[in-house]
């Protein structure tokens, strides 16, 4: 019986059980590794681009912070000033949020490679 258990085993699988498990969507991936790549990514990243990000981001402050009383009372005004500040602190942010998309994406490619099984998607009964 403990012959037959899966922990036992000392040969390595055939081509044919390999590709059968790609199949079914069983590959083998760390998590640990994948995580350790998101956070060195970002680590990186903000590491050239942080300093523009912060900078950027008091100037836009600054600018808020400096406005006049009759630009503040309205409403007009102030609709189109929340949608410039919106605008342009998605711009100082967009160069990072791309990079981390991207490395979201390659990131499986990496370890194993792109694989979409319909079968591990399926219900288990």
């Amino acid at each position: 019986m403990a012959e037959d258990s899966g922990q036992d085993k000392s040969e390595e699988p055939t081509g044919k059980r390999i590709t059968d498990a790609r199949k079914k969507g069983q590959i083998p991936r760390s998590k640990e590794l994948d995580t350790f790549v998101s956070l060195m990514t970002g680590a990186v990243l903000l590491m050239f681009l942080g300093e523009g990000i912060v900078s950027g981001l008091m100037a836009l402050m600054k600018q808020q912070f400096q406005l006049s009383r009759e630009l503040i009372f309205d409403a007009k005004s102030t609709v189109l000033l929340f949608n410039q500040v919106l605008l342009d602190g998605i711009l100082l942010v967009f160069p990072f949020g791309i990079v981390m998309i991207v490395m979201a994406l390659i990131r499986p490619m990496m370890m194993g490679g792109w694989n979409v099984s319909m079968e591990a998607m399926q219900p288990k009964e």
